[in-house]
């Protein structure tokens, strides 16, 4: 006996059902099953870019001082917050439930201040919490809340300062830590850039006022008088990743990782070394920073300080040291980075996302994809989104419910919001069904063995070992979500799902 496929009693290999194929499909192909009943290859299905209509968020009214987007993925809800010129720029906020085909309901608004807000930053924070981080319009205090949401209506907790200086601040980017629990948030006071700290229960915040750190402690070359930063999260590590320009000559712009620790306190940030990414260049404003989950790349979206022109680079972080790729522009001509929440990335298609406006008219909000390829990205042409009019406040943020990214921006003092079907090969692998048995011409019905057949088509296996269904149809040694099965010869496996 030399293979497992001996110990299998005759006819255990059989099982298998009659498909109609969608495309053409080889013998040992890996095959997806269809919402109409039909196999297709498990390599992904190619779509275009598609958005759908505007929806008003604030309905004809103006939205002032800011505005931020949040996603709760357990739930499908999502948080919009803003400064609402209807109520003196109060901060309100309301929550959507958004649909694939951009259905959406808008549940009532409700403030969260019931004064004029200035920047406004917000996420999930798990168990159907969201937490708005925002500014005193004049900039003074740093103020939070946390809400919990049923259906659309929102109950909210008790505000809590998490900074009370008698200076500027501007709260400008806050992530939610899955790792630790924790919520951290980088922002401008007295000019440095600062960490801060803060944890969240249902509806209630507790402050971590000893987290207060200055970035420059924690990763180095961050001067004075910086008011241009953003932050994000690997998913999958909890590592933090911080960006900022630093006002001396040239306007340089670094970055650099960071580790929060569980136990919170002043030694809650620790990091490497900050390193620049602008070249020569310089930063004016920030589109965004988004963190490639695919290809564990970070990728940091500007406008440049030289000729404004829109500008990236990508980071990869290693044992905590940071390296750059090559600033490079990818729109040349002088633009607006109108949101540092403007960039996010698509993990259903691998792409990321950003928004900005052109200088000059047309005033229109225009967006490009992107591929990441080691540490650089290549991008799509860019393509006009909205009417023309001022935009400003441009949003993206992914939405793991719909499968969509959710776009949104401000024009002519009007929030909107909208789907974002982001073109490129969406992956379908997680719709295995079984191995073709046969090589199946499209349209035409054939054999696939199925959950507890053997299907003998393949090659390359090793005997004995676990097989997973990779995001591209083949077959890997590699944990997947999708399990195929196991090998019992070179050219044969026990599919068990």
């Amino acid at each position: 006996m030399s293979n497992l496929s001996e110990l299998l009693p005759a006819g255990a290999g059989a099982k298998s059902a009659d498909f109609v194929a969608s495309g053409t499909l080889g013998s040992g192909q890996t095959v997806a099953l269809q919402s109409d009943g039909t196999v297709v290859a498990a390599t992904g299905t190619t779509v275009s870019d598609a958005f759908t209509s505007e929806v008003a968020v604030n309905g004809s009214y103006s939205v002032q001082g800011g505005y931020v987007v949040a996603h709760d993925p357990d739930n499908n809800k999502t948080l919009l917050a803003y400064g609402d010129m209807e109520n003196s720029q109060y901060g309100y906020a309301r929550i959507a439930t958004i649909a694939a085909d951009g259905t959406t309901t808008l549940g009532t608004k409700v403030a969260f201040k019931s004064a004029a807000v200035g920047t406004i930053s917000a996420a999930y924070v798990g168990n159907g919490s969201f937490v708005i981080v925002w500014t005193d319009d004049i900039g003074t205090y740093m103020r939070s809340r946390a809400l919990t949401v049923s259906g659309t209506a929102i109950t909210y907790g008790t505000e809590v300062v998490l900074n009370s200086n008698a200076t500027y601040i501007s709260a400008v980017s806050l992530v939610y830590n899955p790792t630790v629990q924790a919520c951290a948030v980088i922002a401008s006071k007295y000019g440095y850039v600062f960490m801060f700290r803060f944890t969240v229960s249902g509806n209630t915040i507790t402050n971590d006022a000893a987290a207060g750190n200055n970035i420059n402690d924690i990763l180095g070359n961050a001067g004075n008088n910086s008011s241009e930063m953003a932050l994000t999260i690997n998913s999958t590590t909890g590592e933090l990743f911080a960006v900022w320009k630093k006002n001396s000559a040239g306007v340089p712009g670094y970055g650099g990782a960071m580790q929060m620790s569980a136990g919170g306190g002043s030694d809650s940030f620790t990091g490497g070394t900050a390193v620049r990414f602008d070249g020569s260049s310089g930063v004016s404003s920030f589109s965004g920073l988004a963190y490639d989950s695919t290809n564990d790349r970070y990728v940091v979206v500007y406008q440049n300080d030289t000729n404004d022109y829109m500008t990236a680079n990508v980071a990869s972080v290693a044992s905590g040291a940071t390296t750059w790729g090559t600033a490079t522009v990818f729109k040349a001509e002088a633009s607006s980075a109108t949101g540092n929440g403007a960039t996010s990335f698509n993990p259903n298609t691998n792409k990321i996302v950003t928004l900005y406006r052109k200088d000059g008219s047309p005033l229109n909000v225009k967006y490009v994809t992107g591929s990441v390829s080691g540490l650089s990205v290549t991008w799509s042409a860019e393509t006009y989104l909205s009417p023309a009019a001022l935009s400003a406040y441009n949003f993206t943020v992914y939405n793991s419910s719909i499968q969509r990214t959710l776009v949104s921006y401000v024009r002519s003092s009007v929030a909107y919001i909208r789907n974002f079907l982001v073109g490129g090969t969406q992956p379908n692998y997680t719709d295995f069904i079984g191995i073709t048995d046969q090589a199946i011409a499209d349209t035409a019905t054939g054999a696939v063995i199925v959950q507890g057949g053997v299907n003998s088509k393949v090659t390359g296996l090793t005997i004995g070992t676990d097989y997973y269904v990779q995001a591209n149809g083949t077959l890997s040694t590699t944990t997947s979500t999708v399990p195929a099965g196991r090998a019992l010869s070179t050219t044969s496996i026990l599919l068990e799902g």
